[in-house]
């Protein structure tokens, strides 16, 4: 357990700096996802390295990331590379804001992902859904992760802006793959770089979306964009017209990476016949046109979800910065010091899920295995609503349900030949070979 001060005589974590200036940095940024799973079994839950010139301790386990979510030891502000918070959409979006700066930006992506939001969109979340399915069964074979990539991106840009699909969103895809790409990518600034493709990216995107933040100033809409211009602060405020573009980015960079969730769902119930075939009984409850609150109270469809999302790589680590000096599980990490947590790592703990690495829905049935520990299952981070949680996850929850539940009850696939690993070189891995399949309808 964390304590807010250090012990007399508390050493540092184990681990090593690596070389001069670059630290452990090319190690990590080959497979930050391997990277952490060495280490940690290696040195522990706690272990030290060097990532871009910033001496780091990495947390794993449910202890660990309790004392990271702690915002008496952890602090936003500048705990991003500056490279990761520039492709972020820069300083003043809500993942690097602490404090009362926080509190208020949250209340207006709240405001986007509330459940009333959600539960609103889903009538248009099924439209693309369904249509997706009518575009893959037309088709003699296709690559399901460049579909789901268009699925999502084309979801997100309806239900947050509007936007129709188009020329505009089929460049958004594009933008938000090299984008995701240059965060695990050495910043070198020089043309034609991975890095420098993300940055011209990323500014492409951050000014289409100041035409979107225009556009709905000037018209009325009801979508998550307006919602969020429109979220009133205590004091009456609302976001400015500066910032609302970044966080924009920041959200249609967090719900693109649902793809490779999705991507994961249909490989995993290919593998799991038996996990298919009680999903989609299941799924026979609920209604044609489900709402938000009839898919999240689906029990068996929800375990599903729950257990894709434990396995699925997304992001190795969140970045933060430790305000002052504390000591978990019995080592000092010194203030000014980067901290990191190991969310991907930490819902592979075998000290909380049995078998951690087989894919076991009913980890989250009558087990409860995720209630070991408040800080025990971090698919994407943890915490209270109002902290540093992602703000997604109910709007990821939903989708992914939805998904899962028009494709089985709705579809058969059968998928050639092919490398279902992931491909650790991409951000976030998905299927080497593309996830090529054939989808029919399911005969009635």
């Amino acid at each position: 357990m964390a304590t807010l001060a250090p012990r007399p005589n508390a050493p540092l974590p184990p681990g090593s700096t690596g070389l001069p200036v670059l630290g452990e940095t090319l190690a990590f940024v080959k497979d930050p996802f391997a990277f952490v799973q060495e280490r940690r079994a290696r040195y522990g839950r706690v272990f030290r390295t060097s990532l871009l010139g910033r001496k780091t301790a990495v947390l794993v386990g449910p202890e660990p990331l309790e004392a990271f979510y702690d915002p008496a030891n952890i602090v936003r502000d500048g705990a991003n590379p500056p490279h990761v918070q520039s492709l972020f959409g820069g300083s003043g979006v809500i993942n690097n804001l602490d404090g009362a700066a926080h509190a208020q930006r949250r209340l207006s992506v709240s405001a986007t992902l509330s459940r009333e939001a959600i539960e609103a969109y889903v009538p248009t979340m099924t439209r693309f859904v369904d249509a997706a399915f009518a575009r893959w069964t037309s088709a003699s074979e296709i690559g399901w992760n460049d579909e789901l990539k268009r699925l999502a991106i084309e979801t997100l840009g309806a239900v947050l802006a509007s936007i129709e699909p188009g020329p505009d969103l089929v460049a958004l895809v594009g933008r938000c793959e090299r984008i995701a790409a240059a965060f695990t990518a050495l910043p070198i600034p020089l043309p034609g770089t991975p890095y420098t493709n993300g940055i011209r990216a990323k500014n492409e995107a951050l000014e289409f979306y100041r035409g979107l933040v225009l556009t709905h100033r000037e018209r009325s809409y009801d979508d998550g964009l307006a919602r969020l211009l429109a979220a009133r602060a205590d004091d009456g405020t609302t976001i400015a017209d500066a910032d609302a573009p970044g966080e924009l980015n920041h959200l249609f960079l967090a719900g693109f990476v649902v793809f490779a969730q999705l991507a994961a769902t249909i490989v995993f119930l290919t593998e799991h016949a038996d996990v298919r075939d009680r999903v989609a009984a299941a799924a026979t409850t609920l209604s044609d046109t489900p709402t938000a609150a009839e898919l999240v109270g689906n029990a068996y469809l929800m375990q599903v979800v729950d257990e894709v999302r434990r396995l699925t790589p997304i992001v190795p680590i969140v970045f933060g910065k430790a305000r002052s000096a504390f000591v978990v599980d019995g080592f000092t990490i010194p203030a000014g010091w980067g901290v990191a947590a190991a969310v991907w790592s930490n819902d592979r703990e075998a000290a909380t899920f049995s078998d951690p690495e087989r894919f076991d829905p009913d980890r989250f049935g009558a087990r409860a295995e995720q209630r070991a520990h408040a800080y025990a299952y971090t698919p994407q981070g943890a915490g209270p609503p109002d902290g540093h949680r992602c703000p997604g996850f109910d709007l990821t929850t939903v989708f992914m349900a939805l998904f899962t539940a028009r494709l089985v009850r709705g579809y058969r696939w059968v998928l050639p030949p092919q490398d279902l690993a992931p491909n650790w070189a991409l951000v976030p891995p998905v299927p080497r070979d593309g996830l090529r399949a054939v989808v029919s309808p399911r005969e009635t």
